[in-house]
């Protein structure tokens, strides 16, 4: 919990998002990430830990926006620390987050 913290949020936030369906878990190979969707029409990566993340990122990209189209939404958005831009050259700092359109 110590990601969400930092983030600007506590356990019991993360808990209470997931316990009420507001927010779900995605496990992927060497991480977890949680994803709500935002009022928006965004898919929200909400918190995303693991490590080697530079292993599983493009793979998980990949799957949570398959599953975002699916749900109706039409760009995946991080709240993350400016650091996920090394990694994700491809996505548009909007304001302090970080966004993919989805096509």
């Amino acid at each position: 919990m110590k990601c969400a913290e930092r983030g600007g949020h506590t356990a019991a936030e993360v808990i209470e998002e997931t316990v009420t369906g507001k927010a779900v878990g995605w496990p992927v190979d060497g991480g977890f990430l949680l994803l709500a969707r935002t009022a928006d029409d965004a898919l929200l990566i909400w918190l995303g830990v693991g490590r080697g993340v530079r292993n599983w990122c493009g793979d998980a990209e990949a799957r949570v926006s398959e599953f975002a189209r699916a749900i109706g939404c039409n760009r995946l958005r991080i709240e993350g620390r400016k650091g996920w831009q090394r990694i994700l050259p491809h996505w548009t700092r909007v304001g302090d987050d970080l966004e993919l359109p989805l096509p």
